[in-house]
């Protein structure tokens, strides 16, 4: 064991190899202990990087601590990945519980994109957002939100959904847009008798009747029920 004391540093100018690097021990200093790893780049130079894995490693693994928590679920092996000490700074945090904030910094985009240089013989690629599954409770809800603005003579952001397209001549078909409810598979106590259209409680009777092209009796106005459905001769 080599002890290096407070006052002193160690200066490698080439490969120091060992097998694993951790901070002191709290033992190891008497006043403030602190078992903190700090890795930082020397002062001055023509490069103040950073690197990891650069050559060599074929897999990398940050954290990983799992204070007895429930399978897949974290307890304790926080990340962070920031440029600055702001809150608006950080651009990639994993909490304690395992919950993700991702954001760009002001006026920047966030990008996620799959085969970029659209190479030939590539696939484009699927990107899959998925909310999980869970059992107690309503499910997750996933909301998408364009943003806002308070300048004058200005617009808040559109929110667009484009489905791709085939420009090839043989055959080309574009992709199609999809919206499609939830599954519901109750069979007893369910609220069949409204639905909720605007702020406004239709029956279910209505609903189905001008789905298919009815329209509301005249001559029964005061029943709610009674629709005329096709042509009468």
């Amino acid at each position: 064991r080599v002890h290096v004391s407070q006052e002193q540093d160690m200066v490698i100018q080439e490969e120091a190899r060992v097998p694993k690097i951790t901070g002191l021990d709290s033992e190891d200093v008497s006043e403030t202990p602190t078992s903190t790893l700090t890795l930082d780049a020397g002062q001055g130079g023509s490069d103040q990087w950073i690197e990891i894995g650069p050559w060599e490693a074929e897999y990398i693994t940050i954290g990983g601590k799992n204070n007895n928590a429930s399978f897949g679920a974290r307890d304790q092996s926080a990340l962070l990945l920031r440029q600055g000490y702001d809150e608006a700074d950080k651009r990639l945090q994993m909490n304690r519980t395992g919950a993700i904030l991702m954001q760009a910094a002001a006026s920047m985009p966030v990008l996620i994109h799959t085969n970029p240089t659209r190479g030939t013989n590539d696939t484009g690629g699927d990107i899959d957002m998925l909310v999980g599954s869970g059992d107690t409770g309503h499910g997750g809800n996933m909301t998408l939100t364009s943003g806002d603005t308070v300048d004058a003579r200005h617009r808040g952001g559109f929110l667009t959904l484009t489905a791709g397209g085939n420009n090839n001549t043989v055959g080309g078909r574009g992709g199609v847009v999809k919206v499609t409810g939830g599954f519901a598979g109750g069979t007893t106590d369910c609220d069949l008798d409204y639905y909720e259209c605007g702020g406004l409680n239709i029956t279910v009777a209505m609903y189905e009747a001008v789905l298919h092209g009815c329209t509301g009796d005249a001559g029964s106005a005061a029943d709610s029920s009674a629709f005329l459905c096709g042509t009468m001769e």
